[in-house]
């Protein structure tokens, strides 16, 4: 179970890595800030973030050492991903004062969180203890939720303007995609946390890693159909001669 869990975590990172660098070199052609920070996040949640966090894992049995550094930095580094996916739905989907109310609180959530629990009482143990871990804990499923929610209202947006003849067919299923990636994401976020609280934290027990798997699998999927997957357009009808 343990391999298929390294199986399910493995291809949700190498699909976060492959994202980022076609976003970042879209970024570099265009200049603009929502490919960019979306880019920057899939490369510190899916490259630096995750695989810090894996380590961390293994490094508890094998150089207890560095530990620490590995748990707090791979948190830090996934905490400024989500931050930089925030930016991306504020710039995308609600660039305005109530967008970036609620992106300031999110990105204090979860920076602040991570500056109490490496405090208090810091990042010796794996896992959510203390008040300040759950801060940062909630500000990241907060900012997961708030990007799947955007994600799926603009696609239904899109729906009912093309009912009008109107709106981007392909532009509201990129967004429905990418709302199911980032929901599926936040479920990942939601299930190791309820496990936390309820002393249940061993991601090899098939009650873990069977939710994980299948969430990991479903959100690369997602993201995949997302980015990279075009639609079809049906083909017009020949009028003949």
């Amino acid at each position: 179970m343990a391999a298929l869990t390294l199986l399910g975590m493995g291809t949700f990172l190498v699909v976060c890595l492959v994202v980022a660098f076609r976003l970042l070199a879209l970024a570099c052609r265009t200049r603009a800030l929502p490919e960019a920070a979306m880019g920057a996040g899939f490369l510190l949640v899916g490259g630096f973030g995750y695989g810090l966090i894996m380590a961390s894992r293994a490094a508890l049995d094998t150089a207890p050492h560095l530990f620490p550094w590995l748990w707090g930095s791979g948190l830090g580094a996934v905490n400024l991903g989500i931050a930089f996916l925030a930016l991306s739905t504020w710039r995308i989907f609600r660039p305005d004062a109530r967008g970036r109310a609620v992106l300031a609180a999110l990105v204090l959530g979860m920076f602040g969180g991570h500056l109490g629990h490496g405090l208090s009482p810091g990042f010796e143990q794996l896992g959510l203890h203390g008040p300040w871990a759950w801060l940062g804990y909630s500000g990241r499923i907060l900012a997961m939720g708030w990007g799947s929610w955007e994600s799926f209202h603009y696609a239904a947006q899109v729906r009912r303007q093309q009912r009008l003849g109107l709106g981007d067919a392909e532009v509201g299923r990129r967004c429905f995609w990418w709302g199911v990636g980032g929901a599926c994401a936040m479920g990942i976020f939601v299930r190791n946390g309820i496990a936390q609280a309820l002393g249940h934290d061993d991601p090899a027990a098939a009650g873990a890693a069977i939710p994980t798997i299948a969430l990991g699998l479903g959100s690369s999927w997602a993201i995949l159909r997302a980015f990279f997957w075009k639609e079809r357009r049906a083909a017009e009808p020949s009028t003949g001669a």
